[in-house]
């Protein structure tokens, strides 16, 4: 110490834990990690359904067959494809941030299972304008109900529901551009996904969806991550939810893994995809289309009718 000052003997438990238990501090810190690295997420899926804009601008109008059940159903146009992914990561940004504000609803000051007459008033007082300062966010608030906060995390199981909507949806936009764009020869072939590597040592010229399927193999890995946090959720008894590390590894990898297979499925698949407008014009006229058309302007039984079976 320097001369005439005495000695200083900090505690790690008298001092620097002062007015602090891991019932509060760990969820709060878990729950703002979440709900901050969430942000790179939502710009991410935002890009990708801005790409998807950008693609019905380019080909909207140009027809195309669509398929129920696998198997010729009637004429439509890209846009309506586009259109419907587009529409569906806006609902899932939209719905993964409004899961992520109530993240930032936090148990801070709430101590050991919540006895918030613990700790001093004047601690509690000083939380709020210290954390909108340090992460400039004035929506960050205190649980009112402390008890409530460490017993309970359905905040956690509601944001994880939607990150497992996404990865759905994303499984099904994937799935259904590996589809079209199946072949060349042997396949749909209606949809061109830039090439990236070859596919095979063994077949010269085969080229693999790799990106589609980098997406559903993260969607797939998500969708098992959420399924652990149910499980920890699940696991919650009296007074204290002790499961964080859980909800912390597999939330927080699976918002990375998503935003990374996000951000390469936009760059390397959507921008730079192209159609096979020819192919898809003629396709657009098949009996079922015109058929369908038929119906539609008289009745189903004249339709099929003119098929010869009936």
């Amino acid at each position: 110490s320097e001369a005439g000052q005495p000695d200083l003997q900090i505690n790690s438990i008298d001092h620097v834990n002062l007015n602090q238990s891991t019932n509060d501090v760990y969820p709060s810190a878990s729950n703002m990690a979440i709900s901050i690295v969430t942000k790179q997420l939502t710009e991410s899926v935002d890009a990708l359904a801005s790409a998807y804009h950008d693609l019905r601008e380019k080909f909207g109008q140009a027809p195309r067959l669509a398929r129920t059940c696998l198997q010729d159903a009637v004429g439509t146009t890209f846009d309506k494809l586009f259109g419907a992914y587009e529409l569906g990561l806006s609902r899932n940004v939209r719905h993964l941030e409004h899961a992520s504000s109530e993240l930032r609803e936090l148990s801070l000051g709430g101590g050991i299972v919540g006895q918030v007459d613990a700790t001093p008033a004047e601690y509690r007082a000083a939380l709020l304008p210290h954390l909108h300062s340090v992460f400039d966010d004035t929506s960050i608030r205190l649980n009112p109900n402390t008890a409530d906060a460490a017993q309970n995390a359905d905040g956690i199981l509601r944001f994880a529901s939607e990150l497992e909507i996404l990865a759905h949806n994303l499984i099904k936009q994937a799935r259904d551009l590996r589809f079209l764009s199946s072949g060349p020869e042997g396949g749909i072939g209606e949809v061109i996904l830039p090439v990236l590597q070859a596919g095979s040592s063994a077949m010269p010229g085969k080229v693999n969806p790799v990106m589609p399927e980098f997406v559903i193999h993260c969607s797939i890995q998500t969708i098992a991550a959420v399924s652990a946090v149910r499980m920890a959720t699940d696991q919650s008894e009296l007074d204290l939810n002790v499961w964080e590390g859980v909800y912390n590894y597999n939330l927080l990898s699976s918002v990375s893994l998503l935003n990374t297979a996000i951000t390469n499925f936009t760059s390397k698949c959507i921008v730079g995809l192209e159609i096979n407008e020819e192919l898809n014009l003629q396709r657009s006229q098949v009996s079922t289309a015109k058929l369908t058309k038929i119906a539609q302007a008289t009745s189903y039984s004249e339709a099929l009718s003119q098929t010869g079976d009936h």
